[in-house]
């Protein structure tokens, strides 16, 4: 029953879009607008309206103006303004309002229930927060995966042949360098917190995870390319358009719920277990040998 009512709701809507201009006026008191539907079955307004005793509605829909009623109606929806409910008047089904109030006096027949929503300052600025908040979260995941899109293919145009070696020990080694990411994870946490209390460590860890990002954007590359030849579509293209095309997929695989929090943990896995491979293989460079 509920679940008719606001589809009610909806459809009166749409139709007063609809039927507003071709509409005949019917009753309103202070020369306000009003227009019916069906021989005053359905009435709508935005101002205020009285409807007087003995005169009897099927639907009042009113939006940004009051409704005094005196008379019968079915079903009464009131958006942006108060209902007051004279002693005479007789509703048989659904009283909707938002953003307004609603009024009964004793006597006055109400045969269903009355749903109202009423908009004081702290709600509304409650809401205007909350709808803020989630404004400014799509468009930061909206930026992330733009971001995520056109990386790997401004890369793949730099790097050219250089992230070959990677892709390769991708695809032979990708097991062990997801577990080497695991386990330097973890001991990152602890060296984090070390070089944190130290004036020293600090700018250690930020050259630490500036290497990191870099890694990661050589990783997600790599795993682009990788998927990318996969399709027939990127068979004889160019390499930037394979890696379009696997960044494509990589990137809505990653906004799916909980599996693309799983897929970044893999790729923030394996960009740490690449990291550390290139470090230990440079390692002649880093570390001067005794003579």
């Amino acid at each position: 029953m509920m679940k008719q009512r606001f589809l009610f709701i909806y459809s009166i809507m749409l139709i007063f879009l609809c039927f507003v201009m071709f509409s005949a006026p019917v009753y309103a008191a202070d020369h306000s607008i009003v227009f019916s539907l069906s021989d005053d079955k359905t009435m709508f307004s935005h101002q205020t309206v009285d409807i007087p005793e003995h005169k009897t509605i099927d639907h009042v829909v009113e939006i940004g103006g009051d409704v005094n009623l005196a008379g019968s109606v079915h079903e009464i929806i009131v958006i942006g303004g108060d209902l007051h409910i004279k002693k005479t008047a007789h509703v048989r089904d659904l009283v909707f309002v938002i953003g307004g109030s609603v009024t009964q006096e004793p006597g006055a027949k109400v045969t269903d229930e009355i749903i109202s929503f009423a908009f004081d300052h702290q709600i509304a600025n409650s809401i205007l927060i909350a709808g803020t908040f989630l404004l400014g979260l799509w468009f930061f995941q909206i930026s992330i995966t733009l971001l995520l899109f056109v990386l790997p293919i401004g890369t793949a145009i730099l790097a050219k042949h250089r992230i070959d070696p990677f892709m390769t020990r991708i695809r032979f080694e990708l097991k062990r360098m997801i577990l080497i990411g695991i386990v330097t994870s973890i001991m990152l946490i602890a060296i984090a917190f070390l070089l944190t209390i130290s004036i020293i460590g600090i700018p250690l860890l930020i050259v630490l995870y500036l290497l990191l990002l870099i890694f990661s954007i050589i990783s997600l590359t790599a795993i682009s390319l990788i998927i990318g030849e996969q399709i027939p579509l990127s068979v004889g293209q160019e390499r930037w358009l394979t890696a379009a095309i696997g960044s494509a997929i990589v990137t809505s695989l990653i906004n799916f719920p909980i599996l693309g929090w799983f897929l970044l943990l893999g790729l923030h896995w394996l960009s740490l277990g690449l990291m550390i491979c290139w470090l230990w293989e440079k390692r002649v460079i880093l570390i001067k040998p005794k003579k």
